[in-house]
């Protein structure tokens, strides 16, 4: 038994399924915005800051509502002073698609830079993509911001976030990074001085998931974030009881946890595949 009062086997399935209830919550724009404005207050243009998700409509031709969606925000933020901050994902190429890949922008209307952060960027190779490629970026919004005269650079990191495709936790990785961003980079309160900025990511995969472990820890302070996560891991288990079924015969236990406490209680080796 452990700290959660759970068999080894359950502890491993009420992990799992906290985890996948972490991404579904810090995937929304509502979370998002919550937390950087908690741990960041004085965000500019709090109020313009989006999220955009992956999915697309394929009830009728053009298949591009998203991409058009995504543009037209473009529009309008690059009217505004000082800098913004958004969220869009690579979207989805067909109905059973399924993929998303997180990535997070820095408007810089003052200087006229547009910059990206990417979880799984790759400094050491040559177009610097990681295991993800960063679509939505490269197919959408960079062309759109240096055809409206922005310098275009992403945010230099000291080792690639996400190296593992068993690692899915990009809405995580852009969300820290953006607040680490923030945290060191705005010196005069309406620009980002990202020059000589690299963020600290661990090489080890270890130390990585500790990274991301305190992370999840210290934004659980926030009750409604707690609150959310608590109701969403509920949510999601119970939709998927009869699964979770044919894995234990304590799913009662796992079902009434509390997915906070599973959080708090985790170790860093418990995020390893």
């Amino acid at each position: 038994m452990n700290t959660l009062g759970l068999g080894s086997n359950d502890r491993e399935i009420a992990i799992s399924w906290a985890l996948d209830a972490v991404k579904d919550v810090l995937g929304t724009q509502n979370t998002r915005n919550k937390i950087i404005k908690t741990f960041f207050p004085p965000i500019k243009n709090a109020q313009h800051m989006k999220t955009f998700d992956a999915f697309q409509q394929y009830e009728y031709m053009p298949y591009n509502d998203k991409e058009n969606e995504i543009l037209e925000y473009c529009e309008e933020i690059i009217l505004l002073k000082n800098y913004v901050v958004f969220t869009a994902t690579n979207i989805q190429e067909n109905e059973d698609d399924q993929e998303t890949h997180y990535q997070t922008y820095i408007v810089d209307n003052n200087k006229k830079i547009l910059y990206a952060i990417d979880p799984a960027i790759n400094p050491k190779k040559k177009y610097g993509y990681g295991i993800y490629k960063p679509m939505i970026t490269y197919k959408t919004i960079q062309p759109f911001f240096e055809k409206n005269g922005y310098q275009f650079q992403y945010v230099k990191l000291m080792n690639p976030a996400q190296t593992l495709t068993e690692d899915v936790f990009c809405q995580s990785w852009t969300l820290y990074i953006l607040l680490e961003v923030l945290a060191s980079g705005v010196s005069t309160g309406s620009t980002i001085e990202m020059d000589e900025m690299l963020i600290n990511i661990p090489k080890k995969q270890i130390d990585k998931y500790e990274l991301l472990l305190n992370f999840y820890k210290q934004i659980l302070v926030v009750e409604s974030i707690s609150d959310k996560l608590n109701k969403t891991y509920k949510s999601n288990v119970k939709k998927n009881k009869a699964f979770i079924k044919t894995h234990t015969t304590n799913f009662k236990n796992i079902a009434i946890i509390n997915a906070t406490d599973i959080i708090l209680n985790m170790k860093p080796s418990d995020l390893m595949p």
